[in-house]
């Protein structure tokens, strides 16, 4: 795992959903679908997967030229049409997107430092 999502503000059921709609936003935009898997957040409830997990390989989809960019504003854009919260959690950050408090550019910014320290392809 490079990154980890979750929802920290949705309710489970509501994170349940979020996952597999920020999931599919994520593979449409060009991060490869089998990068991105999603899991459960509690194995103590029937919770079906509130997190995502996304591996070297959406790392380095993130890290490619304005792949950063366009995440940044999926998430800023998800945050903001669910009213909710994103953590982005990485071994060496973690970001709390809020709905109105996080500049997408910012967000890029940070998304690119850190998919590119797990990137196995070199900066641009």
């Amino acid at each position: 795992m490079i990154l980890e999502i979750t929802f920290p503000t949705a309710t489970s059921a509501d994170a349940n959903l979020y996952a597999r709609e920020l999931r599919s936003e994520l593979a449409n935009c060009g991060v490869p679908a089998n990068a991105i898997s999603i899991r459960r957040t509690n194995s103590e409830n029937m919770d079906l997967g509130g997190a995502l997990e996304l591996s070297r390989h959406a790392a380095e989809a993130i890290a490619a030229l304005h792949g950063s960019y366009i995440i940044g504003h999926i998430i800023h854009d998800f945050c903001k049409r669910h009213q909710s919260t994103v953590r982005i959690k990485s071994p060496i950050a973690r970001i709390d997107v809020a709905t109105d408090a996080s500049d997408p550019a910012r967000l890029s910014e940070i998304l690119k430092k850190i998919a590119e320290m797990h990137s196995d392809r070199p900066k641009r």
